[in-house]
């Protein structure tokens, strides 16, 4: 079981392509989480004892997704610069477009992050993949727009 664990939280973990980054010299920052997709990644596969053949086709799904996922997150980089930079200058306009270019580069990694749920699911035996439907049903609920209640406080800050 341990080492099923940690083969799904190392194929996680590749297939976001995330390195921890600690800025040097400070000994008092939390350590990083991982990755939003890593996170995504291991709650999709909770609770699935994973069999060699599974093991192996994860493997080339995660080859064939590595690159693809590091290559938007590095696209990305830019326009939250940008973004960032507009915001401290209070530049709206400047925002506004910054804003637009992040949120296509994030539509294009969400569809990219579905076509690699989907070739997981597909890599996954009838069994496991009623598992990974139950994972993604949670996963979706946690991930629903909240309605949004006029004039209250937001308690997700």
């Amino acid at each position: 079981m341990r080492r099923v664990h940690r083969l799904v939280i190392a194929a996680a973990l590749a297939l976001t392509g995330a390195a921890a980054v600690h800025a040097q010299g400070s000994a008092a920052q939390p350590p990083a989480r991982p990755a939003r997709v890593a996170r995504l990644m291991r709650a999709s596969l909770a609770g699935i004892p994973l069999t060699d053949a599974e093991r192996t086709a994860l493997g080339a799904v995660r080859t064939r997704y590595v690159a693809r996922l590091r290559t938007i997150g590095e696209e990305a980089r830019p326009a939250a610069a940008r973004l960032r930079t507009a915001r401290q200058a209070r530049d709206t306009a400047a925002a506004a477009a910054a804003r637009a270019e992040l949120r296509a580069e994030r539509q294009k990694g969400g569809k990219t992050l579905r076509s690699a749920l989907v070739d997981v699911r597909a890599a996954l035996a009838g069994e496991h993949r009623t598992r990974f439907d139950q994972n993604m049903l949670v996963i979706r609920a946690m991930l629903a727009p909240r309605p949004r209640v006029k004039g209250a406080a937001r308690a997700d800050r």
